[in-house]
């Protein structure tokens, strides 16, 4: 199948570029900025991620204390307290609406450091040849996480959840499309496509959430780790996640799509704004490294990835 679809790219790309009578070729370079890598920014800010470990019952819990050990073991009521409420999960991924709210109902016992979803830098190099109202183009492209996807939380100046985001991608696009020029310097272009596409994004941190879940007892209960006991047990099973790194990738074809204008210069070059909309994606398997990521996740997760979205660029064509 991946045979086939490859033959199929190329017959279409050299069809497409045979088609088109060229008036013009230009080697272009440009900058921009990809928004909310991943399509996961509603994960990050409002929906964040469960745990398959329920939250404690707290039922006796007290401040500073929590549920509480004795010589190791448990009290029926301390095990009533540590009992998993099944069905109420804890949170793996811990939004940061979430740890804002704790900030301001706990006068800022708690504090939240966030920083919002993934954006990325752009680098696109790409080479275009122009025909009669048509053009066709074939590039590569690169995005990096530069900013957001990181986000703290402290109690009492103790940090107790520190999680980052990291994004990739390289993409090899082409397009073929229609240029429609507007006055005596500048045209107005959109074309549609196919791509190859190789990225994913990494996940790393740690969440001690029975810390501010003792500290502040049942104010504000289980708000991420993985600690309970079952109702009768004589120890508490800890899985708190410490220095997780768990890795997801994908690559295949996707389609894209394209709209543009730009302005040529009296040496024949262009300055260019484009907008671009990558679709690509798929499922990938990847391995957690923690034990509280096993126990919390499970030892080989599945997720759905996304390598593209929608790019906002400019810069230059220099014509050859």
């Amino acid at each position: 199948m991946r045979k086939l679809t490859g033959l199929f790219v190329a017959a279409l790309v050299f069809l497409a570029a045979s088609s088109v009578s060229a008036e013009g070729n230009y080697l272009g370079i440009g900058l921009g900025l990809q928004v909310d890598l991943g399509s996961l920014g509603g994960t990050m800010t409002k929906d964040g991620l469960d745990s398959t470990k329920g939250k404690r019952a707290g039922t006796g819990s007290t401040a500073g204390i929590g549920c509480g050990t004795q010589n190791g073991s448990l009290t029926s009521a301390q095990s009533a307290c540590f009992a998993e409420q099944a069905g109420n999960f804890q949170e793996l991924v811990v939004p940061e609406n979430t740890l804002i709210s704790l900030e301001k109902n706990t006068n800022q016992l708690f504090r939240a450091y966030t920083s919002g979803p993934m954006q990325g830098l752009v680098i696109d190099v790409f080479w275009e040849s122009e025909g009669d109202g048509t053009f066709w183009r074939v590039g590569v492209s690169h995005t990096r996480k530069i900013l957001g996807g990181e986000t703290r939380s402290t109690i009492a100046n103790f940090e107790w959840y520190k999680i980052e985001w990291d994004f990739y991608s390289w993409t090899i696009p082409f397009y073929y499309g229609v240029k429609a020029k507007i006055g005596e310097s500048g045209a107005v272009y959109g074309g549609l496509g196919i791509n190859w596409t190789r990225g994913g994004w990494n996940l790393g941190g740690t969440n001690a959430g029975d810390i501010p879940t003792d500290v502040a007892g049942s104010l504000v209960g289980s708000v991420g780790a993985h600690s309970y006991a079952a109702t009768g047990s004589s120890s508490v099973s800890e899985g708190e996640v410490y220095k997780e790194a768990v890795k997801f990738r994908h690559s295949g074809i996707g389609w894209n799509a394209l709209m543009g204008v730009e302005s040529k210069l009296d040496s024949g070059d262009a300055l260019f704004f484009e907008i671009e909309y990558i679709v690509n994606g798929g499922q990938d398997t990847a391995y957690t490294k923690s034990i509280g990521g096993i126990r919390g996740l499970s030892y080989r997760p599945s997720y759905p990835i996304v390598t593209g979205g929608t790019k906002y660029k400019f810069g230059y064509k220099m014509a050859m």
